[in-house]
C-alpha cells in the first residue's frame, strides 16, 4: 500500500449562507483530484 500523501493546502473554512455557492464549487473541484473529501457540519440552535 502506498504511503499517505501530504496536502499542505488543506485549511479549514466557515461557510455561511452569504459563501455556500463559492464553497461548494470549490469542494466540486477538489472531489475529482481525490476519492475523499473530510466535512464537519455544526448545527447552532437551541436545545429545550
Amino acid at each position: 500500500m502506498p504511503a499517505a500523501t501530504v496536502d499542505h493546502s488543506q485549511r479549514i473554512c466557515e461557510v455561511w449562507a452569504c459563501n455556500l455557492d463559492e464553497e461548494m464549487k470549490k469542494i466540486r473541484q477538489v472531489i475529482r483530484k481525490y476519492n475523499y473529501v473530510a466535512m464537519f457540519f455544526k448545527k447552532i440552535g437551541i436545545l429545550c
